[in-house]
């Protein structure tokens, strides 16, 4: 699984900068963990190393811990490590799962950032679910209504279609009257590359009345409006539905202006 940097969990996921912080934190104090693979990956003595050694004593802390609430060979097994020139160790190994398991249930300050961590990312994960299905359907409008723009400009180009930038002035007509910014300006906003992507940036609020006037839009083309005419009803549609979001997304620029 990919690490996301706080830069990045603060951005793209909406996380707060403590929130960051302590998933950052865990994410590099228990990097292994973060893997998805199956089987008998970790190392349970390590593990109980890097929890602060609950109990003080790690056969006495493998009993009552992974013994007596896990099933061998399902969660845990055995087996041997042979050092240079001394006898062979017994070795426990745990499944990922049941590592992160045994963390969660460490009462000490390791295991509550750990068990916060992952409070933290159900949270995220149900706030992004709702981005997603907003954003999703979003896409699907923009891919609509670049056809519709592909079937106008042929007709009136004698089949030939158009270019790239074509479609992308379409999409910033609507980010300008919408947001007051071309996607250059949003890609600086969020200090983010301008990888196309732009719309990945934006809230659940944003992509729906971006969605809400890419379906309107597709209208106006296919009702045979030019772009003068469709960005002229787009910027009133704007005025009457959308000003204070507009004014919001304009605020949070003042102040991002104003520290810099």
């Amino acid at each position: 699984m990919k690490r996301l940097t706080k830069k990045e969990l603060i951005e793209r996921l909406g996380a707060t900068e403590e929130e960051a912080k302590i998933v950052v934190q865990y994410e590099g104090l228990f990097p292994e963990l973060l893997d998805e693979e199956e089987g008998f990956k970790i190392n349970c003595e390590i593990l109980w190393e890097k929890l602060n050694k609950p109990q003080g004593q790690y056969n006495k802390w493998f009993k009552r811990k992974v013994v007596d609430v896990f099933e061998e060979n399902k969660d845990y097994t055995y087996g041997q490590k042979c050092p240079k020139g001394g006898r062979p160790k017994t070795i426990i190994y745990v499944t990922i799962d049941c590592a992160k398991n045994i963390a969660m249930m460490t009462n000490n300050d390791i295991g509550k950032l750990i068990r916060n961590n992952f409070i933290i990312c159900e949270r995220l994960l149900r706030k992004n679910i709702d981005w997603i299905n907003v954003r999703l359907p979003q896409k699907e409008s923009y891919k609509q209504m670049s056809e519709e723009i592909d079937k106008q400009f042929q007709q009136l180009h004698n089949g030939k279609h158009p270019q790239n930038f074509i479609y992308s002035n379409e999409a910033n007509m609507i980010n300008k009257e919408l947001l007051g910014k071309a996607a250059k300006d949003i890609n600086e906003f969020f200090n983010s590359e301008n990888n196309g992507l732009t719309r990945n940036h934006l809230t659940i609020e944003m992509n729906q009345a971006i969605h809400d006037l890419q379906i309107m839009n597709m209208g106006f083309i296919m009702s045979g409006l030019v772009y003068e005419q469709r960005k002229q009803f787009i910027r009133k549609i704007v005025d009457n539905k959308y000003n204070e979001l507009r004014n919001k997304l304009n605020e949070e620029y003042k102040k991002l202006i104003d520290n810099i």
